[in-house]
């Protein structure tokens, strides 16, 4: 199924890391964890991550997935006025940067 394109992973951690109160080497270490098992047991490397339940987004957590190559990510928990915003423009999707690292 993953081969001819009928299921994808996504995020590719041991499990979806709480980002608003977890410490970088427990996100590190389960992101890692997981890519090892994926890339040994099945033979990929997600690209793109999945993140729609967390108590909020960390830059951390997307200084990390640019690290493991992954450079699209779909968040849900924003800000109901960022949302907003956003449809208003009819653009939901945008470049998150960080204000610290690489750009």
């Amino acid at each position: 199924m993953i081969e001819n394109g009928q299921l994808e992973v996504v995020s590719g951690g041991w499990v979806m890391s709480d980002e608003a109160v977890s410490h970088y080497t427990s996100m590190l270490d389960q992101m890692i964890e997981g890519h090892l098992w994926l890339h040994s047991n099945l033979g990929i490397t997600p690209n793109v991550s999945w993140s729609v339940d967390p108590f909020g987004h960390s830059p951390t957590m997307t200084y990390m997935l640019n690290g493991a190559q992954i450079h699209h990510m779909v968040i849900q928990r924003t800000h109901f006025a960022i949302k907003r915003h956003f449809a208003k423009l009819k653009n939901l999707e945008f470049f998150w940067r960080q204000a610290w690292g690489m750009q």
